[in-house]
This record gives C-alpha cells, structure tokens and sequence, in this order.
C-alpha cells in the first residue's frame, strides 16, 4: 500500500517547484533536493495521462526517451485522472480541491456524479447548468499569481466542457486533434515572443485510452509510447536553438484487470442492503457509504466476505493519516469520501450499477495504491 510522498517526492511537489520557480509561494514542500533541475527558462509540462513508472522502466526501455528519466514520484490519494489532473491545474491535492474520485456523491444535489463530466451517473444529467467546479472546490487556478504567461494544450473534444473552462481560468488555451497537431500547437505557442517567460501544460490522453480499453500489457500500449516518443524527440529536435525544459510526467499508472478480477455489489445484497448511498470514487478504490446503525454488518461483511478483495478502512482515518495530502482538509471533503473506503487487493474491482446508468467493464483501471498505480516517472530535457 504506496503513500504519496507529499513531503518532497510526488506531483504536488513538483508543481510546487515549478510555483517557486516562477515567483509564486506554496503551501507544500518542493522536491527534494537530488530532484532539483534548472527551469529558470521557458517551461513545457507535458503529463502523459495513464503512464505508470514501473510499466515505463519495465516495458520502455528502449524507446529513445528513456534516458531522460530522471527519477520516479508517486502520484496523489486516490490515483486517478480527477484527483490528480486537479492538482496539476489548481497545484493541491484532495485535501484541497476535495475532488475525489471520478464518481463522488455530491451532497449539494444529492446524487452520484461524474466528476469531470460534470454529469450524473445515472440519466448522464449536465449539471453545470446548477453549479460550477469552483464552487464545488472552493479553488481556482493561481495561474495569475506566476510570473509566467500560462498555455494549456487540451485535446479537441474537450473544448466545450465545464471543466476545462474551469482549470483554464487566467490561462490561454488551444486544442488539437492528433499526437501530431499537439506538438505543432506546442511549437507554435514556443515560437510566441513575451516579455515573460511561458509556462506550457500539455495533457495527452491516448495512451489512458488504450490502456482501459486494451488493458496496460496489450501491445498496442507499448506501440503507443514508442510512437509518443518518437514524436517528443522529433520536437526536441526542431527546438534545439530554444531556451525551454520539458518536462514529462503522468496523473496515475495502470493495471490489468480481467473480468474475472470484478466484484459485483448485485452479486452482494447484504453488503448493499447497508448501503445509503452508491459506491463512489473509483473501481479500484470504492466510498462507501453506511445506512445509520449498519456499521458492524458491513465491517463483518467485508471481513468474512471479501477479505481476500479488498482491505476496508475508516475514511476519516485517511485523512488524518494525510492520504489525501496535507494541512487543512476542504470541509467539503468529508461528505465525498463516505464512511468507509474498500481498498482493493491485487487486481480486484468493484462496481455497482445503477438503474439508468451505461456501464462499461473497463480491461484497465487504476485508482488503487498498488506500485503500478501510485508511481509515475517523471522525465526531463534540456534541449539547448
């Protein structure tokens, strides 16, 4: 079970570095010190959605950018695209932004929701005609506050969420439609003239695709990586003459999870009789909330039940042992972690399903605190 290293060796402390390095205090400690780098130049991050360390110094060793990793860092609580690409856009973990997983139960509308969607589970209900991410979070971007012009590269299809307009706050934006078209757009805003230095946030989510779809170990994952790094050394070498460091890391790894590693809640109606409200956060990571005087049946369900799935622990707990990162939890966090968090073992998920809802068996999933899941690599170049 991987704690991330909020002290000085996780994605929030490299965002960390990157606000102290362009003139802006932050709460969390920067890197350690051997995982200093120079940045005192132009800055491009590209996170690379879905790309574990170990799968990357495991199965990647001979793509060519392999000899650029600089060292590994673990990924936030829980390891998954919406705690962690939240972190990367507002600079906080959970503790902060108190988005929580991909599904979480929002008291303020009291139904289950997808978190970046921004739509209910069941019916896929826009509401972002009722509410904003800002006031769900009670955050938004600091993006003002850097001594730096801010450039976020987003993938085409995002261009009309609630949630891009919200990460963009005080950013220029542009979106593309390929691997191809995102290095063009990246040489593009690089050719830009300003009197400040620029800050680029590239997110790539090809690979997350495949990998669900797919599953990590399938081929074609690899082939995917191999041909994303083919194209960053295409770009380093087209940009050899420009004062910029790219950095390259990810929000979360991968594991391989068969159908037959899935644990179904209909297939469970004791332990669902306990529950108030549906299972949130994630498949490998589940929040449960208890029916009032429920607690002892379900703590025993789980103990003489599914033991060997999953471990079950308080989730307040987790947060007072700084799961979620650290300082003063967002009070909103609270009512969207449930009572209860079930951490699966393994490979092992757990899904429920609601009346209404489209539900697709992902063969990849993360989420967990497994070393596949927790660990990212992060990657640096200096080309001039």
């Amino acid at each position: 079970m991987i704690k991330p290293d909020y002290n000085g060796g996780s994605i929030v402390n490299l965002i960390s570095t990157l606000y102290d390095n362009f003139g802006s205090n932050h709460s969390y400690p920067v890197l350690e010190k051997d995982k200093h780098f120079d940045i005192n130049r132009d800055v491009i991050l590209l996170i690379i959605d879905g790309l574990g360390y170990n799968f990357f110094t495991q199965r990647c060793k001979e793509a060519q950018i392999y000899k650029h990793l600089h060292c590994k860092l673990t990924t936030v609580f829980p390891s998954t695209t919406a705690a962690a690409m939240t972190c990367f856009y507002l600079g906080y973990p959970v503790q902060q932004h108190a988005l929580t997983g991909w599904f979480f139960y929002l008291k303020e509308f009291g139904c289950a929701l997808k978190s970046i969607p921004f739509s209910t589970i069941s019916g896929d209900i826009d509401m972002s005609k009722w509410s904003s991410f800002e006031e769900i979070t009670g955050l938004s971007p600091k993006y003002s506050l850097l001594d730096v012009s801010t450039y976020l590269i987003q993938p085409f299809n995002f261009k009309d969420s609630s949630y891009t307009q919200y990460v963009s706050i005080g950013a220029k934006v542009l979106f593309f439609k390929s691997m191809s078209d995102m290095f063009n757009k990246l040489e593009l805003i690089r050719k830009i003239k300003t009197k400040k230095r620029k800050f680029l946030i590239a997110y790539w989510t090809g690979f997350d695709a495949i990998s669900h779809q797919h599953g990590p170990s399938h081929s074609k994952a690899l082939e995917h990586i191999k041909k994303l790094s083919n194209k960053v050394l295409e770009f380093l070498n087209s940009s050899k003459e420009t004062n910029f460091t790219l950095i390259v890391t990810s929000d979360h790894g991968f594991l391989d999870t068969p159908s037959e590693s899935l644990i179904r809640l209909e297939n469970h109606p004791e332990l669902d009789e306990c529950l108030s409200h549906p299972l949130c956060g994630e498949a490998r990571l589940a929040y449960c909330y208890v029916r009032h005087g429920y607690a002892k049946k379900f703590i025993n369900y789980i103990n003489s039940k599914l033991d060997k799935y999953c471990e079950c622990r308080e989730s307040k707990k987790l947060v007072s042992e700084n799961y979620f990162g650290l300082g003063k939890p967002n009070p909103k966090i609270e009512h969207r972690i449930g009572d209860f968090v079930l951490i699966m073992k393994k490979n092992y998920i757990i899904r429920g399903k609601l009346m209404g809802e489209e539900q697709k068996i992902l063969k990849g999933n993360h989420g967990g605190v497994s070393p596949d899941e927790m660990y990212v690599p992060l990657l640096i170049f200096n080309p001039y």
